[in-house]
């Protein structure tokens, strides 16, 4: 998360000074692209990113995330649920044995004695001969029929009409159900208002979606709708649940309090604790994986949404963040500090995944502080 954000920042303006050079009707098309971890890639952008350039749909999809710019439908591809690669081979395979070693026989249907079997029985002297009543069969649909074709498994001789589509990863070599795959699109993109005003100002320029940094911190009162980051990533976590949901992919988060912040009537001013609620965001990310997503959510709460992690592995990760961050120091007028932490599971939407964090979170502080509680 750390790298993107720094991309982000350094790649966001050239690339919209890129896209508003470009004519009115004209967008930044995806190319077929091997070698990308999407099978697509966007090579007008390499001499901006440089070694930096497999990063262009991650920043892009950012930008269009923050309006800046448009995004229009090019194609879809099919994701496997384990690594995120595009590389699935999909193939019919056997369902008693799972091997791809099938051999298809098309099948004929005598009409006149209804016998059924497989096309090179008919087969005599260059002509189509039924082998039960040694008739001649001259035209399809009036003599005969093709109804289906049979499998035949090479390896544990099953034989029916019905094998399973199945998928192979060949980065990860785990079999995928194509019901299982990740969904993505693949997208064109086109300057947006804020984006042409940007490029023109050299600067990233306020969207209708603005970043917490945008905001003044004196100005920041108690209350997550004060809080402009929390409601996109909110709005992103409905979406990753709902992916989380169809797929069985594991989703939870935490809320992380600084125990120091837990007493509202003992707590410092909202300006102080803004500072040290940024400080503690940035000492946080650096022992997140890249796959986390967080936000401020308030003066005291911090919200951390985890893709493929059930609530023990986040717990986990709770606990080696209070230990890793016990004490450390991160602003003169707060000190060192210890935190209260709650992990919860994806329940039914994101706002309640909030709520039951909280309460974990609550719960912890409760307990004493300077531990995680699982709800």
């Amino acid at each position: 998360m750390r790298n993107v954000d720094q991309a982000y920042e350094a790649y966001a303006v050239p690339i919209l000074k890129h896209l508003a050079a470009k004519a009115a009707d004209e967008s930044l098309r995806p190319v077929p692209d091997p070698a990308s971890p999407i099978a697509y890639s966007y090579p007008e952008l390499k001499s901006i990113l440089g070694e930096r350039a497999y990063l262009d749909s991650v920043i892009l999809g950012r930008l269009e995330k923050e309006q800046y710019v448009f995004a229009d439908f090019n194609d879809r591809i099919l994701l496997c649920p384990y690594c995120l690669a595009y590389n699935v081979c999909f193939r019919d395979i056997c369902p008693e044995c799972g091997s791809a070693d099938l051999t298809a026989l098309e099948m004929l249907h005598h009409f006149r004695c209804g016998y059924i079997g497989a096309e090179e029985e008919f087969h005599k002297d260059g002509k189509l001969v039924c082998p039960k009543c040694s008739v001649e069969l001259l035209h399809v649909g009036k003599d005969y029929e093709r109804p289906s074709e049979v499998y035949t498994c090479g390896q544990c001789e099953w034989t029916g009409s019905e094998p399973v589509t199945s998928g192979h990863c060949v980065v990860c070599d785990k079999e995928v159900r194509p019901e299982k795959c990740l969904i993505r699109d693949i997208k064109s993109y086109r300057i947006a208002s804020a984006g042409r005003a940007s490029a023109e100002s050299g600067e990233l320029q306020p969207s209708d979606i603005r970043t917490v940094g945008d905001m003044d911190p004196a100005s920041l009162e108690i209350g997550a709708d004060s809080f402009s980051e929390i409601g996109p990533l909110l709005t992103l976590t409905n979406e990753l649940g709902r992916l989380s949901t169809k797929h069985e992919i594991p989703l939870s988060a935490m809320v992380i309090m600084p125990d120091a912040l837990a007493d509202e009537e003992s707590a410092p001013g909202p300006k102080i604790a803004s500072g040290f609620m940024r400080s503690l965001e940035e000492k946080v990310r650096d022992l997140l994986p890249d796959t986390a997503y967080l936000a401020v959510a308030d003066e005291r709460h911090m919200l951390v949404v985890l893709p493929y992690s059930d609530p023990a592995r986040t717990g986990e990760l709770a606990r080696k963040v209070i230990s890793e961050l016990r004490d450390t120091s991160f602003s003169g007028e707060i000190g060192g500090t210890t935190l209260s932490v709650g992990v919860a599971s994806w329940e039914a939407g994101a706002a309640r995944l909030l709520e039951d964090t909280r309460k974990a979170c609550q719960l912890s502080a409760d307990n004493g502080g300077d531990r995680c509680e699982t709800t």
